[in-house]
Protein backbone atom coordinates (compact mmCIF):
# COMPACT_ATOMS: atom_id res chain seq x y z
CA UNK A 1 0.00 0.00 0.00
CA UNK A 2 1.44 3.34 -1.04
CA UNK A 3 0.10 6.74 -2.04
CA UNK A 4 -0.11 7.26 -5.79
CA UNK A 5 2.37 9.70 -7.35
CA UNK A 6 -0.33 12.38 -7.46
CA UNK A 7 -1.30 11.80 -3.82
CA UNK A 8 2.32 11.99 -2.69
CA UNK A 9 2.41 15.58 -3.98
CA UNK A 10 -0.80 16.61 -2.15
CA UNK A 11 0.58 18.01 1.08
CA UNK A 12 -1.90 18.56 3.86
CA UNK A 13 -4.68 16.61 2.16
CA UNK A 14 -6.18 13.82 4.28
CA UNK A 15 -8.20 11.64 1.90
CA UNK A 16 -5.80 10.71 -0.87
CA UNK A 17 -5.49 8.01 -3.49
CA UNK A 18 -3.53 4.87 -2.65
CA UNK A 19 -2.34 1.95 -4.72
CA UNK A 20 -3.46 -1.12 -2.81
CA UNK A 21 -2.55 -4.77 -3.34
CA UNK A 22 -5.53 -6.85 -2.27
CA UNK A 23 -6.12 -10.55 -1.94
CA UNK A 24 -9.79 -10.95 -2.82
CA UNK A 25 -11.68 -13.98 -1.57
CA UNK A 26 -14.12 -14.96 -4.31
CA UNK A 27 -17.58 -16.50 -3.81
CA UNK A 28 -16.43 -19.73 -5.50
CA UNK A 29 -13.81 -20.20 -2.75
CA UNK A 30 -10.88 -19.04 -4.87
CA UNK A 31 -8.74 -15.96 -4.41
CA UNK A 32 -7.38 -13.28 -6.74
CA UNK A 33 -4.47 -10.87 -6.22
CA UNK A 34 -5.66 -7.44 -7.33
CA UNK A 35 -3.83 -4.12 -7.64
CA UNK A 36 -6.39 -1.37 -7.01
CA UNK A 37 -6.09 2.42 -6.86
CA UNK A 38 -8.70 4.20 -4.76
CA UNK A 39 -9.24 7.28 -2.63
CA UNK A 40 -8.90 6.18 0.98
CA UNK A 41 -10.64 8.14 3.75
CA UNK A 42 -7.93 9.06 6.26
CA UNK A 43 -9.75 7.60 9.25
CA UNK A 44 -10.38 4.34 7.38
CA UNK A 45 -6.73 3.74 6.36
CA UNK A 46 -6.39 -0.04 6.57
CA UNK A 47 -3.64 -1.92 8.33
CA UNK A 48 -1.75 -4.72 6.62
CA UNK A 49 -3.87 -7.85 6.68
CA UNK A 50 -7.09 -6.06 7.59
CA UNK A 51 -10.22 -7.45 5.94
CA UNK A 52 -12.11 -4.90 3.87
CA UNK A 53 -15.67 -5.23 2.60
CA UNK A 54 -15.71 -5.12 -1.20
CA UNK A 55 -18.16 -5.51 -4.02
CA UNK A 56 -16.60 -7.54 -6.82
CA UNK A 57 -17.74 -7.64 -10.42
CA UNK A 58 -19.02 -11.17 -11.19
CA UNK A 59 -17.38 -11.03 -14.62
CA UNK A 60 -13.98 -9.74 -13.55
CA UNK A 61 -12.59 -10.02 -9.99
CA UNK A 62 -10.09 -7.24 -10.72
CA UNK A 63 -13.01 -4.80 -10.96
CA UNK A 64 -14.08 -4.03 -7.42
CA UNK A 65 -15.28 -1.30 -5.11
CA UNK A 66 -14.20 -1.04 -1.48
CA UNK A 67 -17.19 -0.30 0.74
CA UNK A 68 -15.60 2.38 2.91
CA UNK A 69 -18.91 3.15 4.68
CA UNK A 70 -18.87 -0.42 6.01
CA UNK A 71 -15.21 -0.31 7.09
CA UNK A 72 -14.46 0.46 10.74
CA UNK A 73 -12.47 3.64 11.26
CA UNK A 74 -9.51 4.00 13.59
CA UNK A 75 -11.78 5.10 16.46
CA UNK A 76 -13.99 2.01 16.09
CA UNK A 77 -10.90 -0.22 16.07
CA UNK A 78 -9.46 1.52 19.14
CA UNK A 79 -12.72 1.12 21.07
CA UNK A 80 -12.95 -2.56 20.14
CA UNK A 81 -9.35 -3.05 21.23
CA UNK A 82 -9.95 -1.30 24.57
CA UNK A 83 -13.07 -3.37 25.24
CA UNK A 84 -11.20 -6.60 24.51
CA UNK A 85 -8.32 -5.53 26.76
CA UNK A 86 -10.73 -4.74 29.60
CA UNK A 87 -12.10 -8.29 29.26
CA UNK A 88 -8.54 -9.61 29.51
CA UNK A 89 -8.49 -10.67 25.85
CA UNK A 90 -5.03 -9.60 24.72
CA UNK A 91 -5.33 -11.44 21.39
CA UNK A 92 -8.68 -9.74 20.68
CA UNK A 93 -7.23 -6.35 21.60
CA UNK A 94 -4.36 -6.85 19.15
CA UNK A 95 -6.64 -8.22 16.44
CA UNK A 96 -8.97 -5.20 16.67
CA UNK A 97 -6.00 -3.02 15.72
CA UNK A 98 -4.92 -5.32 12.89
CA UNK A 99 -2.18 -7.23 14.68
CA UNK A 100 -1.61 -10.83 15.76
CA UNK A 101 -0.04 -11.65 19.09
CA UNK A 102 2.97 -13.95 19.09
CA UNK A 103 3.90 -16.38 21.81
CA UNK A 104 6.66 -14.92 24.02
CA UNK A 105 9.14 -17.56 22.76
CA UNK A 106 8.54 -16.71 19.08
CA UNK A 107 11.21 -14.72 17.30
CA UNK A 108 10.39 -12.27 14.51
Amino acid sequence: MAPTAKAARQEGKRDVEYDLRLRVELPDGGTAEVDHATRVPALKLPTIGQRLPVTVSPEDPTRLRIEWDDTPDVTDRAHASAEAAQRGDAAGAAEALGFTLRDPGDTP
